[in-house]
C-alpha cells in the first residue's frame, strides 16, 4: 500500500509539473513573495512583549 501512495504521489508531482509547464506557455506566472520588512521586525516585537508580560507575573 506505501509503495501505491509513493508512486501516486510521484505521478501527481508530475501531472502538477507538466500543467505548470503547460499553463506557462499561455500565461505568465508571477510569484508573490513577501516584502521584506524595514526596521521593524514582528518576531523581535512579540518577543519584547512575551518578556514584559512574564516580569510581570
Amino acid at each position: 500500500m506505501l509503495v501505491l501512495y509513493v508512486a501516486v504521489a510521484i505521478l501527481g508531482s508530475f501531472l502538477v509539473e507538466m500543467l505548470l509547464h503547460h499553463f506557462r506557455r499561455n500565461y505568465e506566472i508571477v510569484w508573490v513573495s513577501v516584502p521584506e520588512q524595514t526596521g521593524h521586525d514582528i518576531a523581535l516585537e512579540i518577543t519584547r512583549n512575551l518578556r514584559k508580560n512574564q516580569a510581570r507575573i
